[in-house]
């Protein structure tokens, strides 16, 4: 139990670096380290997974999955790379820019399965070491990354639907343009700081409750 609470321990650590990570990123005069906060947490996060993929089938999934969605990322940079070269070349070619939606939504979806293996095998685990913590409760950990993902998608589309619209009204006002769009993303950043405040009390609760049983574990063993 005491490496299976390490490694969740690990994941809270990891998840908190890359909440930070990506609000600080946002400042301009850290952006940097935010950026490498949020990669350094991301890296942990796939370190502490990787230490319980033993323990469960939903574990060694998100695992699989992990490595599939680095590939179809490395996939997309090489197609984009390539798209241009062709398009330079030659003129480009319309069906080639199909390429880059399919992939990417590719990437999104076997990032959001990843998380429910995740999450899944989070809640399994509570099952067969016997924490004491509410069942499916941890599961809104998956939630919340879903409802992030719908509102970054509406914000993004908002975003691009202020551009366009405003292009062609024939009267753009620049200043007015990017203080909705700086509007929009004021609301999202405070969305996402709420979203990730429930997220890493959910991670915590689940923590303590996987400290509260190696410590019942020790104190077996001892007695």
């Amino acid at each position: 139990m005491r490496q299976v609470y390490a490694a969740i321990q690990m994941m809270f650590i990891a998840i908190s670096m890359s909440a930070i990570g990506s609000v600080i990123s946002n400042i301009d005069s850290i952006a940097g380290l935010g950026g490498l906060m949020s990669l350094a947490g991301g890296i942990m996060t796939i370190v502490a997974i990787s230490r319980l993929r033993f323990e469960n089938q939903n574990f060694a999934k998100a695992i699989r999955l992990f490595w599939i969605y680095v590939a179809l990322t490395i996939g997309l940079v090489i197609a984009s790379l390539g798209i241009g070269f062709v398009m330079m070349e030659q003129g480009g070619s319309n069906w080639l820019l199909l390429i880059f939606p399919v992939i990417l939504i590719a990437i999104v979806v076997f990032a959001l399965k990843m998380q429910y293996h995740v999450y899944a095998g989070f809640e399994e685990l509570r099952e067969t070491r016997a924490l004491d913590y509410p069942p499916r409760r941890i599961m809104w950990c998956f939630y919340i990354a879903l409802i992030s993902f719908f509102a970054a998608t509406v914000s993004v589309v908002s975003m691009f639907s202020v551009a366009i619209s405003a292009a062609f009204s024939g009267e753009v006002v620049y200043d007015e343009i990017l203080g909705v769009i700086g509007m929009i993303a004021n609301v999202m950043l405070v969305v996402g700081v709420f979203l990730e405040s429930i997220h890493l009390w959910l991670l915590f609760t689940y923590m303590q409750a996987a400290k509260a049983a190696l410590e019942q574990e020790s104190t077996g063993g001892w007695n």
